[in-house]
């Protein structure tokens, strides 16, 4: 039967080996240590870059919600603007004849000057018909 280890009463090359065993141990807690600290950072980043993933989502989510309010300002501007440009056609219309009417009233304004600067002439030739008429009444 063996005999249980005595590392007190071993012999030093039984002690070396226990020596080593302590030291690979050693060296593998360290390394398991070493190991658990670059999974924990190592799950750090994840958790840290699905943070930025959500985010980021939530910013893509944000910006499409914002596209789809601009497009709709969009949309409700050119509709605006088409309204704005069939109002000009009409206005535009509008102005045209009234233009043309002017042009008219101002050709029948000018005719009936010419007839009055016409009339005032036949006055002023009638008085003076007159005037010498009765002049020459008087003196008869």
């Amino acid at each position: 039967q063996p005999r249980p280890l005595d590392f007190r009463s071993t012999p030093p090359q039984t002690a070396t080996m226990a020596d080593r065993l302590k030291e690979k141990m050693e060296k593998l807690k360290i390394e398991a240590e070493a190991a658990q600290a670059r999974a924990e950072r190592a799950e750090a980043k994840v958790r840290e870059i699905e943070e930025k993933g959500h985010s980021t989502e939530n910013d893509a989510q944000s910006l499409k919600n914002k596209i789809a309010l601009l497009e709709e300002d969009l949309d409700a501007a050119e509709e605006e603007l088409k309204t704005i440009k069939d109002r000009l056609i009409v206005v535009e219309g509008q102005t045209d004849q009234l233009e043309r009417q002017c042009k008219g009233l101002e050709m029948e304004r000018n005719e009936l000057e010419d007839k009055l600067d016409r009339k005032e002439k036949e006055l002023a030739t009638v008085k003076k018909e007159l005037s010498e008429t009765l002049k020459s009444l008087d003196d008869i």
